[in-house]
């Protein structure tokens, strides 16, 4: 009996060893034109009650906007905006990750959830203590954060901005955040500052493009890490897999089900470290100053 039921057990952590499943948020609302495609693929319309996973991009037109929402959360895409729904694994753990190429975005984070997601820009990283905020992303790459309520951490390539209730930042594209200003007292005029971050990127395009490559120099290191941990975790996965087979062999499976456990969780470092992921935020991001040249 006490055999029986471990395999029963090894047969379950067995399925651990595929992909597991991946963040969704469902479309809650939306007004306007509103399309997504998803890695790279054709442009459908998006509908109110679908779910866009990991590797969905999200456009919208003018006088659109869309919401999304997981369990306790929501994201408002506003109009004008390229938005790209993404998840990370950090520290053994899944994370939802969302990146704002252009446009505007709000969020407002509830409690209880699956943790606090990561929001990008082409900027900066914004690690969400902050349960209400507003993000701005130009055309040439700086970024506007007006908080509302909490605590938001703003991180530019070398140092980091903490932002309290109230308070708001803006970074140029490649910079780290420097200064605060209070929200109360700068009333951002989004269409006059999207127009600007247009208009200031002719004549500076050699500025521009500099930065970009340096930008894209971060990402290829931050790939080549990931692809040394999803080969050496793959490779430690391989041996764990082969020495569960000679412990089941052996009749030993209440040892066998330990290996299945650990290689499980070495196949979901693997398959989240993929390369692949950030080479596609790479070359989306050089697209969009490509196209706003």
């Amino acid at each position: 009996m006490k055999g029986r039921t471990a395999a029963s057990l090894l047969t379950g952590l067995l399925i651990l060893l595929a992909p597991p499943c991946l963040f969704p948020v469902q479309v809650g609302f939306l007004k306007g034109k509103v399309s997504y495609s998803h890695l790279g693929s054709g442009w459908k319309t998006v509908k109110v009650g679908m779910e866009l996973i990991p590797g969905d991009m999200i456009k919208t037109g003018p006088s659109s906007e869309v919401s999304l929402t997981d369990d306790v959360n929501e994201i408002t895409v506003l109009e004008n905006s390229t938005f790209t729904v993404s998840e990370k694994y950090e520290n053994e753990t899944q994370k939802q990750s969302f990146m704002l190429f252009l446009g505007r975005m709000k969020l407002k984070l509830g409690s209880g959830g699956k943790g606090e997601p990561e929001i990008r820009t082409q900027a900066v990283n914004l690690a969400v203590r902050g349960t209400d905020f507003e993000v701005g992303s130009g055309y040439d790459g700086s970024t506007v954060v007006l908080l509302k309520d909490g605590r938001l951490a703003v991180a530019g390539p070398s140092r980091e901005l903490v932002l309290e209730a109230g308070e708001g930042t803006e970074v140029p594209f490649g910079e780290d955040p420097a200064e605060k200003f209070t929200v109360m007292t700068r009333v951002i005029d989004w269409n006059n500052w999207f127009v600007l971050s247009k208009e200031s990127v002719k004549g500076n395009e050699a500025d521009l493009l500099a930065r970009i490559l340096l930008r894209f120099e971060e990402i290829r290191n931050q790939i080549a890490s990931y692809e040394e941990l999803r080969a050496s975790s793959l490779k430690e996965k391989e041996d764990l897999v082969r020495r569960r087979d000679e412990l089941q062999k052996a009749g030993r499976r209440d040892e066998a089900v330990e290996y299945s456990r650990e290689a499980a969780g070495k196949s979901r470092v693997a398959f989240h470290s993929n390369g692949p992921r950030s080479v596609r935020d790479a070359t989306y991001l050089g697209m969009l100053f490509i196209c706003s040249a």
